[in-house]
């Protein structure tokens, strides 16, 4: 691992713990072992490193998606897995994180929504067309750019960025299976919903 490797990976776990306002730059370089002044020749400034650690958490997000693709034996099941992981990170991660990123570094977290939701919305949309193929989603679906939207916006409630007032409410689990599950039932067909069944099943989930 490089210092700039070592630096990302431990400032990542920093910023998701605390928040970014209260970690400081000398925090940073006194955990790594290592002066300011090599800090700020890898990282000109905190807003630098931020979106360094953001794209790390979307490359590492994005690795363990891939993973998960390969080890499904359907599209369903492929969904829920990944939903599943994106809910615990959230819930290991600080709320204020991205109340704060919001707040006091706007242009990295306007950057880093709006990359991800891009993305998403056509990653989604390639789900719901594969998940039809394989009989699992009806296939009169009047607009698939709608349902993609919907669904994206339901995943999305996982997300540090999103619906902050409903997760203090609730867990990740009541909210895993009050949005994304009902909504995906709506979209399944009887095949589709035995998919979800065993799904539950299999990892004893009630």
């Amino acid at each position: 691992m490089t210092t700039r490797e070592r630096i990302i990976e431990t400032s990542t776990e920093l910023f998701s713990m605390k928040g970014c306002k209260s970690i400081t730059m000398d925090e940073i370089s006194a955990v790594n072992g290592i002066s300011k002044r090599t800090l700020y020749e890898i990282f000109a400034d905190k807003s630098a490193l931020l979106e360094a650690c953001l794209s790390s958490i979307a490359k590492k997000t994005k690795e363990v998606s891939m993973k998960l693709r390969e080890e499904s034996s359907n599209i369903l099941e492929y969904i829920l897995s990944f939903q599943d992981y994106e809910s615990r990170e959230a819930a290991r991660t600080s709320r204020v994180l991205g109340e704060e990123l919001k707040k006091f570094y706007p242009e990295v977290y306007q950057r880093a929504i709006e990359s991800v939701k891009n993305q998403q919305l056509e990653y989604t949309k390639s789900l719901i067309e594969e998940g039809i193929e394989e009989g699992l989603f009806e296939s009169d679906i009047v607009s698939l750019d709608v349902v993609s939207k919907i669904l994206t916006l339901l995943v999305g409630l996982n997300s540090f960025a999103v619906c902050d007032s409903i997760k203090r409410e609730s867990n990740r689990k009541e909210i895993f299976m009050s949005s994304v599950v009902v909504y995906l039932r709506g979209l399944a067909t009887d095949k589709g919903r035995e998919a979800i069944d065993n799904y539950f099943e299999t990892r004893n989930i009630h």
